[in-house]
């Protein structure tokens, strides 16, 4: 006779794979790179570009820079020796940034933009409104990728819940919620949300319980596919959110 299944454990706080970002850049699959690749662009690519600006580029130079990292990126080539026991990718990213300013920065300028690959969704003007509106220049190039990343994190974080209740048909109920997300709702404010959403107050809160739960969730999945170990997805995602109350 068969064991009798015991009990399911609880889910586990992180995934069980890290890294996934580059290990499906590695994988071989064309699809999975692009979305890899998007991936990275989504969370890291503004970080590079103000890193790059920080350190004195102009903003067109900045992004040349920009650009041919993450083509180099897509080439998958910079990424072939690398393993994920190696620690945080954001660590990595940021090194290789640096190294790739060191072998590139006498030469980008004879070149095409881009290097003659395909170009990436960058929003010239856009990004450089961004910078120009940030107090830049009161950090570190280093402390400045740092913090963008953890803001840009945790933009992402938003987007997906906000997508999953979106696709979900309860595009009302995050509406509602989310201005709640990060501070308690002040005196007076629950019952008349509640009354919007036809609940009760005990099942508002509960309602808002989840939608913080489901969003730590999140957020510890994305720093969780950027590491090499559960121990290190526990000190980035402090770190971020250090970053954040400073």
């Amino acid at each position: 006779m068969p064991t009798p299944a015991g009990p399911k454990s609880p889910d586990p706080p992180f995934p069980p794979t890290r890294w996934t970002l580059i290990l499906d850049l590695r994988s071989g699959d064309a699809g999975a790179a692009d979305r890899a690749l998007t991936e990275l662009c989504r969370l890291y690519w503004y970080p590079v570009y103000a890193f790059v600006r920080r350190q004195g580029s102009g903003p067109e130079d900045a992004q040349d820079l920009t650009q041919s990292f993450f083509a180099r990126l897509l080439e998958r080539n910079d990424l072939a020796g690398v393993q994920q026991e190696k620690g945080r990718l954001r660590t990595y990213l940021l090194g290789a940034m640096k190294n790739h300013l060191i072998q590139d920065w006498r030469h980008r300028s004879a070149q095409k933009r881009g290097g003659g690959h395909p170009a990436l969704p960058l929003d010239a003007e856009g990004v450089e409104k961004r910078y120009a509106s940030e107090q830049s220049h009161l950090c570190s190039p280093d402390a400045l990728f740092d913090r963008r990343w953890a803001l840009d994190t945790m933009a992402e974080a938003l987007r997906r819940l906000e997508e999953e209740y979106n696709d979900s048909g309860r595009t009302e109920l995050h509406g509602i919620l989310q201005p709640f997300l990060s501070s308690r709702p002040a005196p007076g404010h629950v019952p008349e949300a509640a009354i919007r959403l036809g609940m009760t107050d005990g099942a508002f809160h509960v309602a808002l319980h989840r939608l913080r739960q489901r969003f730590r969730r999140i957020l510890e999945s994305l720093v969780a596919d950027t590491v090499g170990s559960q121990e290190e997805a526990a000190d980035e995602l402090k770190h971020l959110l250090s970053l954040l109350s400073s």
